[in-house]
Protein backbone atom coordinates (compact mmCIF):
# COMPACT_ATOMS: atom_id res chain seq x y z
CA UNK A 1 0.00 0.00 0.00
CA UNK A 2 1.03 3.25 -0.83
CA UNK A 3 1.68 5.13 2.05
CA UNK A 4 1.42 9.51 1.74
CA UNK A 5 4.19 11.30 1.52
CA UNK A 6 5.32 14.71 4.10
CA UNK A 7 4.88 17.64 2.98
CA UNK A 8 8.77 17.77 3.18
CA UNK A 9 8.75 15.04 1.04
CA UNK A 10 6.47 16.57 -1.33
CA UNK A 11 8.08 19.90 -1.95
CA UNK A 12 11.71 17.63 -2.85
CA UNK A 13 9.88 15.80 -5.06
CA UNK A 14 8.78 19.10 -6.84
CA UNK A 15 12.10 20.68 -6.44
CA UNK A 16 13.93 17.39 -8.33
CA UNK A 17 11.44 17.84 -10.89
CA UNK A 18 12.30 21.28 -11.83
CA UNK A 19 15.59 21.08 -11.76
CA UNK A 20 15.28 18.69 -13.80
CA UNK A 21 12.85 19.64 -16.48
CA UNK A 22 14.01 20.01 -19.87
CA UNK A 23 11.87 21.39 -22.51
CA UNK A 24 12.21 19.56 -25.84
CA UNK A 25 12.44 22.04 -28.01
CA UNK A 26 12.88 26.18 -27.96
CA UNK A 27 9.90 28.15 -26.02
CA UNK A 28 9.81 30.22 -29.54
CA UNK A 29 10.55 27.55 -32.05
CA UNK A 30 7.86 26.95 -34.84
CA UNK A 31 8.07 23.11 -35.98
CA UNK A 32 8.49 24.56 -39.49
CA UNK A 33 11.42 26.59 -38.44
CA UNK A 34 14.19 24.52 -39.48
CA UNK A 35 12.46 24.92 -43.10
CA UNK A 36 11.69 28.71 -42.95
CA UNK A 37 13.67 29.45 -45.90
CA UNK A 38 12.63 27.37 -48.14
CA UNK A 39 8.45 28.27 -47.41
CA UNK A 40 10.13 32.20 -47.66
CA UNK A 41 11.44 31.24 -51.32
CA UNK A 42 8.39 29.34 -52.20
CA UNK A 43 5.72 32.67 -51.11
CA UNK A 44 8.26 34.92 -52.76
CA UNK A 45 7.65 32.91 -55.66
CA UNK A 46 3.85 32.82 -55.15
CA UNK A 47 3.58 29.49 -53.79
CA UNK A 48 0.13 28.52 -52.39
CA UNK A 49 0.37 27.20 -48.91
CA UNK A 50 -1.33 24.01 -50.35
CA UNK A 51 1.34 23.13 -52.60
CA UNK A 52 4.22 23.98 -50.04
CA UNK A 53 2.34 21.72 -47.33
CA UNK A 54 2.17 18.89 -50.42
CA UNK A 55 6.12 19.19 -50.92
CA UNK A 56 6.76 19.05 -47.25
CA UNK A 57 4.67 15.83 -47.23
CA UNK A 58 6.80 14.53 -49.85
CA UNK A 59 9.65 14.96 -48.16
CA UNK A 60 8.48 12.99 -45.12
CA UNK A 61 7.10 16.42 -42.72
CA UNK A 62 3.88 15.85 -41.97
CA UNK A 63 1.67 19.40 -41.86
CA UNK A 64 -1.18 20.74 -42.87
CA UNK A 65 -2.00 23.66 -45.62
CA UNK A 66 -3.52 26.14 -42.57
CA UNK A 67 -0.37 25.27 -40.02
CA UNK A 68 1.77 26.52 -43.22
CA UNK A 69 -0.78 29.37 -43.42
CA UNK A 70 0.20 30.72 -39.23
CA UNK A 71 3.68 30.05 -39.65
CA UNK A 72 3.98 32.18 -42.94
CA UNK A 73 1.52 34.67 -41.56
CA UNK A 74 2.71 34.68 -38.35
CA UNK A 75 7.16 33.90 -38.56
CA UNK A 76 7.91 35.30 -41.75
CA UNK A 77 5.56 38.01 -42.24
CA UNK A 78 7.10 39.08 -38.22
CA UNK A 79 11.00 39.06 -40.08
CA UNK A 80 9.84 40.95 -43.14
CA UNK A 81 8.34 43.49 -40.55
CA UNK A 82 11.06 43.86 -38.29
CA UNK A 83 13.72 43.91 -41.34
CA UNK A 84 11.84 46.63 -43.42
CA UNK A 85 13.80 50.52 -42.91
CA UNK A 86 11.72 52.70 -40.23
CA UNK A 87 9.46 55.01 -41.86
CA UNK A 88 10.18 58.39 -41.87
CA UNK A 89 7.82 61.13 -39.57
CA UNK A 90 5.87 63.34 -41.84
CA UNK A 91 5.98 66.84 -40.36
CA UNK A 92 2.97 68.66 -40.14
CA UNK A 93 2.46 72.09 -41.85
CA UNK A 94 1.93 75.02 -39.63
CA UNK A 95 -0.62 77.11 -40.33
CA UNK A 96 0.25 80.11 -41.98
CA UNK A 97 -0.77 83.37 -40.36
CA UNK A 98 -2.42 86.25 -42.98
CA UNK A 99 0.35 89.45 -43.43
CA UNK A 100 -1.38 92.34 -41.83
CA UNK A 101 -2.89 94.87 -44.09
CA UNK A 102 -2.36 98.85 -44.22
CA UNK A 103 -5.80 100.04 -42.85
CA UNK A 104 -6.59 101.80 -45.80
CA UNK A 105 -6.93 98.73 -48.00
CA UNK A 106 -9.79 96.17 -47.60
CA UNK A 107 -10.07 93.18 -50.27
CA UNK A 108 -11.91 90.48 -50.25
CA UNK A 109 -10.83 87.23 -51.26
CA UNK A 110 -12.71 85.11 -53.94
CA UNK A 111 -13.11 81.72 -53.11
CA UNK A 112 -16.32 79.29 -54.04
CA UNK A 113 -17.00 79.26 -49.78
CA UNK A 114 -17.15 83.40 -49.88
CA UNK A 115 -19.17 82.86 -52.93
CA UNK A 116 -20.96 80.44 -52.16
CA UNK A 117 -22.40 82.10 -48.96
CA UNK A 118 -23.23 85.06 -50.96
CA UNK A 119 -25.79 83.05 -53.33
CA UNK A 120 -27.11 81.50 -49.60
CA UNK A 121 -27.66 85.26 -48.30
CA UNK A 122 -28.98 86.35 -51.72
CA UNK A 123 -31.91 83.21 -51.76
CA UNK A 124 -32.62 84.10 -48.36
CA UNK A 125 -32.91 87.54 -49.13
CA UNK A 126 -35.04 86.99 -52.50
CA UNK A 127 -37.43 84.33 -51.07
CA UNK A 128 -40.10 84.94 -47.79
CA UNK A 129 -39.99 81.37 -46.85
CA UNK A 130 -36.54 80.10 -48.40
CA UNK A 131 -35.52 78.26 -45.85
CA UNK A 132 -37.76 79.18 -42.95
CA UNK A 133 -36.60 78.06 -39.00
CA UNK A 134 -38.27 74.80 -38.47
CA UNK A 135 -39.13 74.11 -34.78
CA UNK A 136 -40.01 70.15 -35.13
CA UNK A 137 -38.75 67.19 -37.28
CA UNK A 138 -35.81 66.74 -39.56
CA UNK A 139 -33.71 68.75 -41.31
CA UNK A 140 -34.32 68.61 -45.23
CA UNK A 141 -31.16 69.40 -47.19
CA UNK A 142 -32.50 71.98 -49.91
CA UNK A 143 -31.04 70.72 -53.59
CA UNK A 144 -30.25 74.38 -54.40
CA UNK A 145 -27.79 74.71 -52.00
CA UNK A 146 -26.00 71.33 -52.22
Amino acid sequence: MNTPLSLEERQRFVAAAARDFVRKSRANEHPLSPYADSIAEFREKRASYRVIANLLHAAGVMVSHHSVARFCRGTLEAKARKKSAPRKRVETRKPSRQPERPPGITTTPQTPQVDLRRQIAQRRAEGGDYMSPRERGPRIADPRNV
